[in-house]
């Protein structure tokens, strides 16, 4: 019953009141029953047969979207922010004056953070 389309996320339904596409412009016919598609984001209601020459994308959907990605990945950031510490773990062959810190390390050790964080965020965006 649903489509996800340009952004758009269309629905089936019945529209209580006389409704015009928005693609055709023509008159969406039925008494029972669903009758057309509807955009469960901006509301833009159309035909069955016309969802798919919507060509318009729906910026209600896109903006919720790209604003829920935003917050998860700030939640990612906060939350990986609270289980990095400051770890220096000096390079051997340096000499100990020009030593280099090999990176920020998780609490436990178990991988470094540095490889984690940009992972944890590209599957987060991508």
């Amino acid at each position: 019953d649903g489509r996800v389309l340009r952004d758009h996320n269309f629905r089936l339904v019945h529209f209580p009141k006389p409704t015009w596409c928005n693609v055709c412009q023509y008159f969406i016919w039925g008494v029972l029953g669903k009758q057309g598609y509807e955009c469960s984001e901006c509301l833009i209601p159309c035909h069955t047969y016309c969802v798919e020459k919507v060509t318009k994308a729906c910026a209600v959907g896109a903006e919720s979207r790209q604003a829920a990605r935003a917050t998860s990945i700030d939640a990612a950031i906060r939350h990986e922010s609270r289980v990095l510490v400051l770890a220096h773990h000096y390079l051997p062959d340096l000499p100990s004056t020009i030593g280099r810190c090999s990176g920020l390390q998780k609490l436990d050790a178990s991988h470094n953070a540095l490889h984690s964080l940009p992972d944890t965020i590209g599957s987060l965006v991508g």
